[in-house]
């Protein structure tokens, strides 16, 4: 995926969210909660449908997508849960690409303060799960608390703004310092240009994006949080990328020979 206008279709939902001005001690409470949620059952609880055809076997489609009707997401208790942690620099519209996916509306004001946590039911290639989404507030300054989320995250959106060099450079080091606490080289990773929107202001092309993926090995999505330009899709892609990389464990784990 390499900047497509993707189809998918979006039904009413309603937003449960957790976002409020944090000291340190409140932040580390968010993160905790991340980590180890309340199991509630939502009455209303939100859904999303991405009716997108299964991608090829590697997980990794440069093709748009075609999209069908929305059926209801349905509750069950064999449900799959995932844990996505959004990173980047401050200003890149993580938060604003996390609310519209998650309510559907734009935040026009940014405020660099506001740490949030976010669940959502979603449904990619026909298969329901929940999303526990950790939106990070920038550059963080305690590391111990970056390890913390950074090795209970499951799947991970690392995001620049395509109108600012800077923020491409700052996520550069991000892929060796996911890999290096969850101590492994396979981690679900999907690449984010943000900001898309504004062609006109583009400091990162295009081709800078594609080159990184290649290096890390992950997809890449050029969306615009404003438009709602591919905002389904980043969310839709990290979740195939996190059952591709399950799939090929429970593999490993099967062929295994007992000598």
């Amino acid at each position: 995926m390499h900047g497509h206008n993707l189809g998918a279709t979006v039904g009413n939902s309603h937003s449960h969210t957790h976002a409020i001005k944090l000291g340190v001690s409140d932040r580390y409470q968010i993160v905790l909660k991340f980590i180890n949620p309340r199991r509630e059952r939502y009455v209303n609880a939100e859904s999303i449908c991405l009716q997108l055809p299964t991608p090829p076997a590697t997980g990794h489609s440069g093709h748009p997508y075609a999209h069908s009707g929305c059926p209801t997401v349905g509750h069950s208790t064999t449900m799959r849960e995932f844990k996505v942690v959004v990173l980047g620099s401050g200003g890149v519209g993580k938060s604003a690409l996390t609310v519209q996916f998650v309510s559907g509306r734009f935040m026009e004001k940014y405020d660099p303060t506001i740490e949030d946590f976010y669940r959502k039911e979603i449904e990619v290639d026909s298969s329901p799960c929940v999303l526990e989404i950790l939106d990070t507030a920038g550059t963080e300054q305690f590391a111990s608390m970056r390890d913390l989320y950074i090795k209970n995250g499951q799947g991970f959106v690392v995001v620049y703004s395509l109108t600012n060099h800077q923020t491409f450079q700052d996520i550069k080091p991000m892929k060796e310092l996911i890999t290096r606490v969850k101590g492994s080289e396979r981690v679900p990773i999907l690449l984010v240009a943000n900001k898309i929107d504004l062609e006109h202001q583009r400091e990162v092309p295009t081709i800078e994006g594609n080159t990184l993926a290649q290096i890390w090995g992950c997809p890449f999505v050029e969306a615009s949080a404003k438009n709602r330009t591919n905002v389904n899709e980043v969310f839709a892609e990290i979740v195939r990328e996190m059952n591709f990389s399950n799939d090929k464990e429970k593999k490993s784990y099967c062929c295994c020979t007992v000598l």
